[in-house]
Order: structure tokens, then sequence, then C-alpha cells
């Protein structure tokens, strides 16, 4: 038998013909690109070029918590502000009843004590339900504020909305010769939750760009 020029052992393709060379094809060219350096490396390389380091991660991380903390604060000295408003526009209407149907535990001269504390109760819980609305809108408008600063002054305001009213509503409810009953006692811790956290309110604007 005889063998032409192009076939055979004597052809460039192998001794089984053109069919063996394409067999070998993929695992010569594999061979070829597993030898160029910047082509192994781009083959073998799964990470992205340009991945955020973690360093960078943790600070956004960081910074979105600070975000959703912020809005979590706001959003609720804004339910506490509307809701204390509603309580005590209510307690101002129930007052108001009282002296329009000439109640006299109300309107006897022997417990103006009372009238003048329930209307303390109502002037100062108005007030305060106010303020928490606007220290929502400010804990929102103000993301430089430092956290842990925050934080106390959220707490004191909430504590503040608490005491102080109820401080007045109960020495008024119960009094003593004239004399308001010892309920009244909440008023100055109250006072001074207030106090603490308007100064901290105050000074949060140095952080304001």
């Amino acid at each position: 038998m005889r063998f032409g020029k192009g076939s055979g052992t004597n052809s460039r393709n192998g001794p089984s013909g053109a069919s063996h060379y394409w067999c070998l094809t993929p695992f010569r060219s594999t061979a070829v690109l597993s030898q160029d350096p910047t082509t192994s490396d781009a083959m073998n390389s799964t990470e992205p070029q340009d991945s955020p380091s973690p360093d960078r991660q943790d600070s956004a991380s960081e910074e979105q918590t600070v975000v959703d903390f912020g809005a979590r604060c706001g959003n609720r000295h804004f339910r506490i502000g509307w809701w204390s408003l509603l309580l005590f526009l209510s307690l101002g209407i129930v007052m108001e009843g009282l002296h329009g149907f000439k109640i006299g535990w109300f309107l006897d001269v022997g417990v103006e004590t009372r009238r003048l504390r329930w209307r303390l109760a109502h002037a100062h819980g108005t007030l305060l339900s106010i303020l928490h609305i606007a220290f929502g809108g400010m804990v929102l408008w103000n993301e430089n504020w430092p956290v842990v600063r925050r934080a106390i002054a959220s707490h004191c305001l909430s504590m503040a909305v608490v005491f102080m009213p109820t401080g007045f509503f109960l020495g008024g409810l119960y009094i003593y010769d004239g004399d308001p009953g010892l309920g009244v006692m909440l008023v100055p811790v109250g006072a001074a939750m207030l106090f603490v956290a308007v100064l901290l309110t105050a000074l949060s604007l140095k952080s304001v760009k």
C-alpha cells in the first residue's frame, strides 16, 4: 500500500492522520496558553479587579448602621410627640368639661392647688410633645450628631415628657391643706432631664457642616 504525501506517518498530522491532529489541538492550545504568564493569570483569576477592601466595607457598614439608628430614633420621637400631644390635648378638653359643668371637685376654693397643678400638667405636656416632634426633625437633619450624645438627649427627653406632666398631675390629684401631693417630687427630676436634653441638642449644632 502506498502512502500519499499528506497522509500516514510521513504526514505532519501524525500517525493517525488529520483527525488525530484536531484531537490534539485543544491540548496544544492549552499548553501554549499556560506558558503565557499574562494569559495564565487572566484565566486563573476569579476575583474582580476592583473589589472593595474589607476596611472600606466595614466603614460603609458602620455608616449605614448610624444612618439607620438615626432614622429609627427620629421616627420614635415623632410617634412619642404626636401621641403625647393627643393625650394632653384630651386632658385639656376634660378640664374644660369640668369647668363647664361647674364640678366642685375641680372649681371649689379649697382645691385651687389641684386646678393649678393640672393646668401646669396640661401646659408642660403639650409643650414637651411639640418639643419631641422638633427633636425628631433635628435627629434626621443633623446626621453628624455624635451617637452617644444623641442617645443621651433622646432618653432624657423621653423621661422628661413622662416625669414633669405626671408629677404635676399627681401633685394636684392628692392635696393636703392646700399643698400638692408627693407626686410633685417627679417634677424636678423631669426638669433636670429636660435641661440635659436641651443642652446636648444645642451643643450638637457645632457638628453641623
